[in-house]
Protein backbone atom coordinates (compact mmCIF):
# COMPACT_ATOMS: atom_id res chain seq x y z
CA UNK A 1 0.00 0.00 0.00
CA UNK A 2 1.30 3.54 -0.36
CA UNK A 3 1.37 6.30 1.64
CA UNK A 4 -2.02 7.40 1.49
CA UNK A 5 -3.76 4.69 1.58
CA UNK A 6 -1.98 3.69 5.04
CA UNK A 7 -2.76 7.12 6.29
CA UNK A 8 -6.96 6.84 5.26
CA UNK A 9 -6.31 3.31 6.67
CA UNK A 10 -4.97 4.61 10.14
CA UNK A 11 -7.10 7.45 10.45
CA UNK A 12 -10.31 4.60 9.69
CA UNK A 13 -9.28 2.25 12.08
CA UNK A 14 -8.44 5.61 14.86
CA UNK A 15 -12.41 6.69 14.24
CA UNK A 16 -13.88 3.04 14.58
CA UNK A 17 -12.18 2.52 17.53
CA UNK A 18 -12.62 5.85 19.11
CA UNK A 19 -16.27 5.29 18.62
CA UNK A 20 -16.37 2.52 19.97
CA UNK A 21 -14.94 3.39 22.78
CA UNK A 22 -17.46 6.43 23.29
CA UNK A 23 -20.02 3.92 23.05
CA UNK A 24 -19.02 2.06 25.47
CA UNK A 25 -18.11 4.68 28.13
CA UNK A 26 -21.55 6.75 27.52
CA UNK A 27 -24.22 5.51 29.77
CA UNK A 28 -27.13 4.07 27.93
CA UNK A 29 -30.42 6.62 27.31
CA UNK A 30 -33.63 5.56 29.67
CA UNK A 31 -36.32 4.63 28.17
CA UNK A 32 -38.98 5.70 29.53
CA UNK A 33 -41.87 4.41 27.14
CA UNK A 34 -45.27 3.05 28.68
CA UNK A 35 -44.54 -0.38 28.12
CA UNK A 36 -45.64 -2.02 31.41
CA UNK A 37 -44.38 -5.56 29.69
CA UNK A 38 -43.99 -8.05 33.33
CA UNK A 39 -40.50 -8.50 31.97
CA UNK A 40 -39.28 -5.06 31.38
CA UNK A 41 -36.69 -3.56 33.92
CA UNK A 42 -37.27 -0.39 32.30
CA UNK A 43 -38.67 2.69 34.57
CA UNK A 44 -42.55 2.28 33.46
CA UNK A 45 -42.62 -1.61 33.33
CA UNK A 46 -43.88 -4.81 35.57
CA UNK A 47 -40.57 -6.19 36.78
CA UNK A 48 -41.10 -5.42 40.32
CA UNK A 49 -45.11 -6.05 40.26
CA UNK A 50 -44.66 -9.31 38.28
CA UNK A 51 -41.97 -10.60 41.24
CA UNK A 52 -43.49 -9.34 44.49
CA UNK A 53 -47.15 -9.85 43.72
CA UNK A 54 -47.26 -13.25 45.20
CA UNK A 55 -46.23 -11.72 48.57
CA UNK A 56 -49.08 -9.73 48.40
CA UNK A 57 -50.91 -12.26 47.92
CA UNK A 58 -50.41 -14.55 50.13
CA UNK A 59 -53.49 -16.79 50.63
CA UNK A 60 -54.51 -16.18 46.60
CA UNK A 61 -53.02 -18.11 43.11
CA UNK A 62 -52.50 -15.70 41.18
CA UNK A 63 -53.35 -16.75 37.68
CA UNK A 64 -51.24 -14.80 34.78
CA UNK A 65 -54.01 -15.02 31.74
CA UNK A 66 -52.32 -13.79 28.12
CA UNK A 67 -56.13 -14.12 26.52
CA UNK A 68 -59.22 -12.10 26.23
CA UNK A 69 -61.61 -12.97 29.64
CA UNK A 70 -63.78 -14.53 27.00
CA UNK A 71 -61.80 -17.25 26.54
CA UNK A 72 -61.50 -17.40 30.44
CA UNK A 73 -64.97 -17.45 31.27
CA UNK A 74 -65.28 -20.11 28.72
CA UNK A 75 -63.16 -22.06 30.29
CA UNK A 76 -64.94 -21.65 33.82
CA UNK A 77 -68.24 -23.07 32.16
CA UNK A 78 -68.66 -26.93 32.87
CA UNK A 79 -68.76 -29.02 29.74
CA UNK A 80 -72.54 -30.18 30.23
CA UNK A 81 -73.30 -26.73 30.21
CA UNK A 82 -72.35 -26.17 26.49
CA UNK A 83 -74.88 -26.44 23.65
CA UNK A 84 -74.41 -29.07 21.48
CA UNK A 85 -72.66 -32.19 21.47
CA UNK A 86 -69.03 -32.24 22.29
CA UNK A 87 -66.48 -34.43 21.06
CA UNK A 88 -63.56 -36.28 22.29
CA UNK A 89 -61.67 -34.39 19.90
CA UNK A 90 -63.07 -31.06 20.90
CA UNK A 91 -62.41 -31.44 24.74
CA UNK A 92 -58.69 -31.84 23.79
CA UNK A 93 -58.52 -29.21 21.92
CA UNK A 94 -59.76 -26.78 24.74
CA UNK A 95 -57.74 -28.38 27.02
CA UNK A 96 -54.64 -27.86 25.08
CA UNK A 97 -55.47 -24.51 24.97
CA UNK A 98 -55.57 -23.90 28.77
CA UNK A 99 -51.95 -22.35 30.18
CA UNK A 100 -50.61 -24.59 32.83
CA UNK A 101 -50.82 -21.96 35.27
CA UNK A 102 -54.99 -22.67 35.53
CA UNK A 103 -55.03 -26.52 34.33
CA UNK A 104 -57.96 -28.20 36.22
CA UNK A 105 -59.80 -25.24 37.60
CA UNK A 106 -62.62 -26.34 35.79
CA UNK A 107 -63.73 -29.12 38.66
CA UNK A 108 -64.23 -25.68 40.82
CA UNK A 109 -67.53 -24.73 39.14
CA UNK A 110 -70.81 -25.20 40.83
CA UNK A 111 -74.35 -25.75 40.12
CA UNK A 112 -76.02 -23.81 37.68
CA UNK A 113 -72.38 -22.65 36.29
CA UNK A 114 -72.58 -19.68 38.62
CA UNK A 115 -69.31 -19.31 40.62
CA UNK A 116 -69.97 -18.63 44.82
CA UNK A 117 -66.36 -17.90 45.75
CA UNK A 118 -64.98 -14.38 45.48
CA UNK A 119 -61.79 -13.91 43.12
CA UNK A 120 -59.91 -10.83 42.06
CA UNK A 121 -59.45 -9.71 38.48
CA UNK A 122 -56.08 -7.25 37.54
CA UNK A 123 -55.26 -5.80 34.68
CA UNK A 124 -52.42 -2.65 34.78
CA UNK A 125 -51.68 -1.46 31.28
CA UNK A 126 -51.73 2.33 28.78
CA UNK A 127 -55.14 0.95 27.77
CA UNK A 128 -57.44 -1.57 28.59
CA UNK A 129 -58.46 -3.23 25.36
CA UNK A 130 -61.64 -5.17 25.54
CA UNK A 131 -64.30 -6.51 22.90
CA UNK A 132 -68.02 -6.25 23.62
CA UNK A 133 -68.15 -9.65 23.55
CA UNK A 134 -65.06 -9.77 26.99
CA UNK A 135 -66.46 -7.09 28.18
CA UNK A 136 -70.60 -8.80 28.72
CA UNK A 137 -68.33 -11.88 29.93
CA UNK A 138 -66.21 -9.71 32.48
CA UNK A 139 -69.25 -7.99 33.47
CA UNK A 140 -71.47 -11.39 34.28
CA UNK A 141 -68.20 -12.54 36.02
CA UNK A 142 -68.27 -9.66 38.42
CA UNK A 143 -72.03 -9.54 38.82
CA UNK A 144 -71.53 -12.85 40.62
CA UNK A 145 -69.49 -11.86 43.47
CA UNK A 146 -66.28 -11.19 42.29
CA UNK A 147 -63.69 -8.23 42.50
CA UNK A 148 -62.07 -6.11 39.75
CA UNK A 149 -59.26 -3.65 39.36
CA UNK A 150 -58.61 -2.29 35.87
CA UNK A 151 -56.03 0.29 35.30
CA UNK A 152 -55.43 2.08 32.46
CA UNK A 153 -55.20 5.49 31.38
CA UNK A 154 -57.95 4.67 28.81
CA UNK A 155 -60.34 2.19 28.23
CA UNK A 156 -62.19 0.46 25.30
CA UNK A 157 -65.06 1.86 23.77
CA UNK A 158 -67.44 -0.94 24.77
CA UNK A 159 -65.98 -0.97 27.94
CA UNK A 160 -66.51 2.69 28.67
CA UNK A 161 -70.25 2.23 26.62
CA UNK A 162 -71.11 -0.37 29.54
CA UNK A 163 -70.43 1.32 32.63
CA UNK A 164 -71.23 4.98 31.42
CA UNK A 165 -68.03 6.72 32.27
CA UNK A 166 -65.27 8.41 30.15
CA UNK A 167 -62.00 9.45 30.85
CA UNK A 168 -60.65 12.92 30.52
CA UNK A 169 -57.09 14.21 29.58
CA UNK A 170 -56.26 17.24 31.08
CA UNK A 171 -55.42 20.21 28.73
CA UNK A 172 -52.63 21.69 30.95
CA UNK A 173 -50.60 19.62 34.04
CA UNK A 174 -50.09 20.81 37.25
CA UNK A 175 -47.94 19.63 40.02
CA UNK A 176 -49.88 18.53 42.27
CA UNK A 177 -51.40 14.93 43.79
CA UNK A 178 -52.55 13.18 41.27
CA UNK A 179 -52.87 8.98 42.53
CA UNK A 180 -55.21 7.53 44.85
CA UNK A 181 -55.65 9.20 48.09
CA UNK A 182 -57.88 7.61 50.75
CA UNK A 183 -57.74 9.56 53.60
CA UNK A 184 -59.46 6.86 55.69
CA UNK A 185 -56.53 4.66 55.07
CA UNK A 186 -54.02 7.44 55.91
CA UNK A 187 -52.02 6.70 52.73
CA UNK A 188 -49.37 9.36 51.79
CA UNK A 189 -49.74 11.61 48.78
CA UNK A 190 -47.97 11.29 45.68
CA UNK A 191 -46.64 14.52 44.11
CA UNK A 192 -44.90 15.04 40.61
CA UNK A 193 -45.86 15.39 37.32
CA UNK A 194 -43.66 12.61 35.26
CA UNK A 195 -44.81 9.67 34.40
CA UNK A 196 -48.43 10.32 36.09
CA UNK A 197 -50.83 11.40 33.24
CA UNK A 198 -53.49 13.76 35.71
CA UNK A 199 -56.49 11.91 33.51
CA UNK A 200 -59.67 11.70 35.88
CA UNK A 201 -62.97 9.98 35.31
CA UNK A 202 -66.28 11.57 34.50
CA UNK A 203 -69.39 8.85 35.94
CA UNK A 204 -73.16 9.14 34.71
CA UNK A 205 -74.69 11.29 37.31
CA UNK A 206 -77.11 8.35 37.71
CA UNK A 207 -74.77 5.46 38.12
CA UNK A 208 -74.13 4.79 42.05
CA UNK A 209 -70.16 5.24 42.86
CA UNK A 210 -67.86 6.11 45.63
CA UNK A 211 -64.31 7.82 45.10
CA UNK A 212 -61.62 6.42 46.55
CA UNK A 213 -58.86 8.64 44.97
CA UNK A 214 -58.97 12.35 43.50
CA UNK A 215 -55.97 14.24 40.91
CA UNK A 216 -56.16 18.39 40.37
CA UNK A 217 -57.37 19.28 36.74
CA UNK A 218 -55.85 22.20 34.89
CA UNK A 219 -58.64 24.79 36.75
CA UNK A 220 -57.34 23.16 40.42
CA UNK A 221 -60.43 20.94 40.81
CA UNK A 222 -59.87 17.91 42.64
CA UNK A 223 -60.86 15.49 40.20
CA UNK A 224 -61.91 11.59 40.43
CA UNK A 225 -58.93 9.23 39.42
CA UNK A 226 -60.09 5.96 40.94
CA UNK A 227 -63.72 5.27 41.97
CA UNK A 228 -65.82 1.97 42.94
CA UNK A 229 -68.78 0.91 41.21
CA UNK A 230 -70.84 -1.80 42.57
CA UNK A 231 -72.01 -4.12 39.84
CA UNK A 232 -74.47 -6.92 41.18
CA UNK A 233 -72.59 -8.97 44.16
CA UNK A 234 -69.22 -7.94 43.02
CA UNK A 235 -67.32 -3.79 42.53
CA UNK A 236 -65.00 -2.79 39.57
CA UNK A 237 -62.37 -0.37 40.75
CA UNK A 238 -61.40 1.84 37.94
CA UNK A 239 -57.91 3.67 38.13
CA UNK A 240 -56.17 5.56 35.35
CA UNK A 241 -52.84 5.84 36.78
CA UNK A 242 -51.03 2.53 35.78
CA UNK A 243 -47.73 4.36 36.63
CA UNK A 244 -48.48 3.85 40.01
CA UNK A 245 -47.27 -0.24 40.13
CA UNK A 246 -44.24 0.52 37.65
CA UNK A 247 -40.79 -0.27 38.83
CA UNK A 248 -39.66 3.99 38.74
CA UNK A 249 -42.76 4.62 41.89
CA UNK A 250 -42.57 1.28 43.52
CA UNK A 251 -39.16 2.41 44.15
CA UNK A 252 -40.05 6.15 45.07
CA UNK A 253 -40.47 6.98 48.36
CA UNK A 254 -43.48 4.85 49.84
CA UNK A 255 -45.43 4.90 46.60
CA UNK A 256 -45.93 0.74 47.52
CA UNK A 257 -48.36 1.67 50.33
CA UNK A 258 -50.74 3.21 47.44
CA UNK A 259 -50.19 -0.12 45.18
CA UNK A 260 -50.84 -2.67 48.60
CA UNK A 261 -53.93 -0.57 49.51
CA UNK A 262 -54.97 -0.80 45.43
CA UNK A 263 -54.24 -4.80 45.41
CA UNK A 264 -55.59 -5.13 48.87
CA UNK A 265 -59.56 -4.34 47.41
CA UNK A 266 -59.60 -7.33 45.04
CA UNK A 267 -57.65 -9.94 47.18
CA UNK A 268 -59.63 -13.37 46.99
CA UNK A 269 -59.21 -17.03 46.75
CA UNK A 270 -57.74 -16.36 42.71
CA UNK A 271 -56.06 -13.74 41.12
CA UNK A 272 -56.67 -13.34 37.65
CA UNK A 273 -54.15 -11.17 36.05
CA UNK A 274 -54.92 -10.37 32.40
CA UNK A 275 -51.98 -10.09 31.05
CA UNK A 276 -52.81 -10.48 26.83
CA UNK A 277 -50.22 -8.24 24.73
CA UNK A 278 -47.64 -7.92 27.88
CA UNK A 279 -46.67 -11.84 28.96
CA UNK A 280 -44.70 -12.26 25.62
CA UNK A 281 -41.03 -11.41 25.22
CA UNK A 282 -41.01 -7.93 23.97
CA UNK A 283 -39.98 -7.45 19.95
CA UNK A 284 -36.42 -5.98 19.08
CA UNK A 285 -36.71 -2.78 17.29
CA UNK A 286 -33.54 -4.05 15.01
CA UNK A 287 -34.33 -5.35 11.29
CA UNK A 288 -32.20 -8.12 11.56
CA UNK A 289 -34.59 -9.42 14.40
CA UNK A 290 -35.49 -12.85 12.14
CA UNK A 291 -32.68 -13.77 11.14
CA UNK A 292 -30.58 -13.70 14.65
CA UNK A 293 -34.05 -15.56 16.15
CA UNK A 294 -32.93 -18.60 14.05
CA UNK A 295 -29.86 -20.21 14.71
CA UNK A 296 -28.84 -21.53 11.24
CA UNK A 297 -29.32 -17.87 9.97
CA UNK A 298 -27.83 -16.35 12.59
CA UNK A 299 -24.88 -18.59 11.67
CA UNK A 300 -25.35 -17.57 8.42
CA UNK A 301 -24.74 -14.01 8.95
CA UNK A 302 -21.94 -14.44 10.85
CA UNK A 303 -20.30 -15.90 8.41
CA UNK A 304 -20.82 -13.75 5.76
CA UNK A 305 -19.57 -10.77 8.00
CA UNK A 306 -16.39 -12.98 9.20
CA UNK A 307 -15.98 -13.39 5.36
CA UNK A 308 -16.18 -9.25 4.38
CA UNK A 309 -13.41 -9.14 7.24
CA UNK A 310 -11.30 -11.87 5.66
CA UNK A 311 -11.50 -10.27 1.85
CA UNK A 312 -10.82 -6.35 3.38
CA UNK A 313 -7.94 -7.67 5.01
CA UNK A 314 -6.62 -9.80 2.26
CA UNK A 315 -6.66 -6.68 -0.27
CA UNK A 316 -5.54 -4.76 1.68
CA UNK A 317 -2.49 -6.82 1.93
CA UNK A 318 -2.28 -7.88 -1.47
CA UNK A 319 -3.80 -5.25 -3.82
CA UNK A 320 -1.77 -4.45 -6.62
CA UNK A 321 -0.43 -0.91 -6.48
CA UNK A 322 -0.37 0.85 -9.36
CA UNK A 323 2.03 0.66 -12.48
CA UNK A 324 3.57 4.16 -13.60
CA UNK A 325 3.38 4.74 -17.59
CA UNK A 326 6.10 5.87 -19.15
CA UNK A 327 5.61 7.23 -22.73
CA UNK A 328 7.89 6.07 -25.39
CA UNK A 329 10.35 8.71 -26.45
CA UNK A 330 10.03 8.94 -30.32
CA UNK A 331 13.09 7.75 -32.32
CA UNK A 332 15.14 10.82 -33.66
CA UNK A 333 15.29 10.90 -37.50
CA UNK A 334 19.86 10.54 -36.61
CA UNK A 335 18.84 7.17 -35.10
CA UNK A 336 16.49 5.74 -38.07
CA UNK A 337 19.48 6.53 -40.50
CA UNK A 338 22.17 5.55 -38.46
CA UNK A 339 20.23 2.08 -38.35
CA UNK A 340 19.82 1.94 -41.90
CA UNK A 341 23.48 2.62 -42.57
CA UNK A 342 24.19 -0.05 -40.17
CA UNK A 343 21.84 -2.53 -41.95
CA UNK A 344 23.76 -1.56 -45.58
CA UNK A 345 26.57 -1.42 -44.15
CA UNK A 346 26.05 -5.49 -42.87
CA UNK A 347 24.29 -5.95 -46.59
CA UNK A 348 21.56 -7.76 -44.68
CA UNK A 349 18.80 -6.75 -47.22
CA UNK A 350 16.77 -10.32 -46.54
CA UNK A 351 16.37 -9.41 -42.28
CA UNK A 352 15.10 -5.90 -44.03
CA UNK A 353 12.54 -7.41 -46.43
CA UNK A 354 11.74 -9.73 -43.97
CA UNK A 355 10.78 -7.42 -41.46
CA UNK A 356 9.16 -5.68 -43.62
CA UNK A 357 6.77 -8.43 -45.06
CA UNK A 358 6.20 -9.30 -40.93
CA UNK A 359 5.24 -5.72 -40.22
CA UNK A 360 3.43 -5.26 -43.21
CA UNK A 361 0.89 -8.54 -42.96
CA UNK A 362 0.40 -7.44 -39.47
CA UNK A 363 -1.62 -4.22 -40.36
CA UNK A 364 -3.14 -6.25 -42.91
CA UNK A 365 -4.33 -8.11 -40.26
CA UNK A 366 -5.17 -5.67 -37.85
CA UNK A 367 -6.59 -3.17 -39.85
CA UNK A 368 -8.59 -4.98 -42.28
CA UNK A 369 -9.33 -7.85 -40.21
CA UNK A 370 -7.83 -10.37 -43.49
CA UNK A 371 -6.20 -13.53 -42.78
CA UNK A 372 -2.65 -13.38 -44.06
CA UNK A 373 -2.08 -17.55 -43.73
CA UNK A 374 -2.84 -18.10 -47.55
CA UNK A 375 -2.03 -15.90 -49.71
CA UNK A 376 -4.11 -17.12 -52.52
CA UNK A 377 -6.55 -15.94 -55.13
CA UNK A 378 -8.91 -14.87 -52.54
CA UNK A 379 -6.43 -12.95 -50.43
CA UNK A 380 -5.70 -10.74 -53.42
CA UNK A 381 -9.36 -10.09 -54.12
CA UNK A 382 -9.73 -9.21 -50.55
CA UNK A 383 -7.19 -6.84 -50.21
CA UNK A 384 -8.12 -5.32 -53.41
CA UNK A 385 -11.61 -4.77 -51.92
CA UNK A 386 -10.54 -3.38 -48.55
CA UNK A 387 -7.45 -1.19 -49.69
CA UNK A 388 -9.59 0.16 -53.37
CA UNK A 389 -5.92 -0.36 -54.94
CA UNK A 390 -5.77 -1.96 -58.57
CA UNK A 391 -5.76 -5.67 -59.07
CA UNK A 392 -2.31 -5.54 -60.82
CA UNK A 393 -0.91 -3.98 -57.50
CA UNK A 394 -2.46 -6.54 -55.30
CA UNK A 395 -1.06 -9.36 -57.45
CA UNK A 396 2.64 -7.63 -57.69
CA UNK A 397 2.52 -7.15 -54.47
CA UNK A 398 1.81 -10.68 -53.21
CA UNK A 399 3.88 -12.25 -55.53
CA UNK A 400 7.03 -9.90 -54.08
CA UNK A 401 5.85 -11.52 -50.64
CA UNK A 402 5.94 -15.07 -51.82
CA UNK A 403 8.89 -14.06 -53.57
CA UNK A 404 11.09 -13.18 -50.59
CA UNK A 405 9.74 -15.06 -47.52
CA UNK A 406 8.65 -18.80 -49.22
CA UNK A 407 12.11 -19.03 -51.59
CA UNK A 408 15.82 -18.88 -50.80
CA UNK A 409 15.65 -15.79 -52.98
CA UNK A 410 18.65 -13.80 -52.26
CA UNK A 411 17.22 -10.23 -51.82
CA UNK A 412 19.05 -7.20 -53.46
CA UNK A 413 18.85 -3.62 -53.18
CA UNK A 414 16.57 -3.75 -56.12
CA UNK A 415 14.49 -6.12 -55.01
CA UNK A 416 14.20 -4.03 -51.48
CA UNK A 417 13.14 -0.75 -53.25
CA UNK A 418 10.25 -2.64 -55.48
CA UNK A 419 8.86 -4.31 -52.60
CA UNK A 420 8.68 -1.33 -51.30
CA UNK A 421 7.52 0.70 -53.59
CA UNK A 422 4.40 -2.06 -54.10
CA UNK A 423 3.23 -1.76 -50.15
CA UNK A 424 3.39 2.22 -50.86
CA UNK A 425 0.94 1.84 -53.83
CA UNK A 426 -1.47 -0.30 -51.84
CA UNK A 427 -0.90 2.12 -48.80
CA UNK A 428 -1.60 4.74 -50.99
CA UNK A 429 -5.13 3.29 -52.48
CA UNK A 430 -6.09 2.91 -48.94
CA UNK A 431 -5.40 5.85 -47.90
CA UNK A 432 -7.59 7.69 -50.46
CA UNK A 433 -10.46 5.56 -49.99
CA UNK A 434 -10.32 6.68 -45.97
CA UNK A 435 -10.12 10.39 -47.57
Amino acid sequence: MDRGLKVFTALLLLLLVLGIYIRSTTPPAINRSPTYHLNDKIPLGLYILNHEIETIFKNAEVILWPKSFYEYGMHLIPPDSIQGKKTDETEQDIEQDIPAQISGTTSRTTKDSTVTWSNGILHVSRFFDCDATSVRSLLDYIREGNHALISATDYSEDFKKALKIRTVWPAKYANYENILINTGAGLPPVTGNWPYSGVYLDVDSLKTYSVLGYTCDENDQWMPNCIRIKWGKGAIYLHTEPAIFSNYCLLKNDNYKQVEYLLNLINGEDIIWLVQGQWEEALSDSPLRFIKSQPPLRLAWYLILASFLLLMIFNAKRWQRAVPYFHPTPMPPSNLSGRSAIYISRKEVSGISWTKNHFFLERIRSRYRISTEVLDNAFIQKLQAKTQCTPADAERLVFLIQKHRDTDYECTHDDLRRLNTAMERVETGSRMMND
